[in-house]
């Protein structure tokens, strides 16, 4: 039985006339009602936004019952010297169906430059559903040459069986098909309207799902995007 994904770069501010917490709690009903098990989002705003809670979690969320909500920052509290200076953190919205592991940090090391400024590495979750255990890997990549650096820093790196990556990569499809490391991985990406910088990428297979219902976005043309993965 599939694994059902959905991801988005949800955005930090108000934007399109809706806050963060509206867009949250659209995309959360969407999930509820298309039985979707992971919602991984990527620009949720950070600890110490005006948006969010003492515990970081966006203030008048309404999150469905048997979903549990928890949130991490982008980077480490204490790395010095970043390439992106915001204080913005990832979300996941998971079924109760889901065993949802602790996040972590992905070899943070690998994604520091030679001239020692550090980019944003993936949060990894391990994930058990259906007696099947998958790697996830939640990423918001920086952006235009630093985006490069760091999915070359990714393509190099050991990864874990049933690894799925998912995130706002700030890379298109025709960018990450020339990565000879991605021939046999399946990749989940808006092609049209425009050239998608958000993606689902496993090797396991990815069906794209529920493609009429996710035809907004947030900030910058950031499509959600679903699938089924097995």
């Amino acid at each position: 039985m599939p694994i059902r994904i959905l991801s988005w770069n949800i955005y930090y501010g108000n934007v399109n006339g809706l806050t963060p917490v509206q867009r949250l709690n659209q995309i959360a009903v969407i999930a509820e009602q298309n039985n979707v098990d992971l919602v991984f989002l990527q620009e949720h705003p950070g600890s110490g936004s005006q948006f969010v809670d003492a515990n970081g979690l966006l203030t008048g969320a309404n999150i469905p019952n048997g979903y549990q909500y928890s949130v991490f920052p982008e980077m480490a509290g204490n790395i010095a010297n970043r390439v992106s200076a915001s204080n913005r953190a990832y979300a996941v919205l998971s079924r109760n169906t889901c065993a949802l592991g602790a996040p972590a940090y992905f070899q943070q090391n690998s994604f520091i430059q030679q001239v020692g400024s550090a980019l944003r590495c993936p949060v990894t979750y391990q994930v058990v559903h259906n007696l099947t255990t998958y790697n996830f890997f939640n990423w918001h990549n920086e952006v235009g040459n630093m985006a490069t650096f760091g999915m070359n820093a990714f393509t190099h790196l050991p990864l874990p069986q049933n690894t799925i990556l998912v995130g706002d990569l700030n890379l298109t499809s025709a960018q990450i098909n020339g990565y000879a490391f991605f021939n046999h991985w399946d990749d989940v990406v808006v092609t049209t309207p425009i050239q998608g910088v958000d993606h689902i990428m496993s090797r396991l297979a990815c069906h794209p799902v529920m493609g009429g219902l996710l035809n907004f976005v947030s900030d910058a043309n950031h499509y959600p995007i679903a699938a089924d993965v097995n």
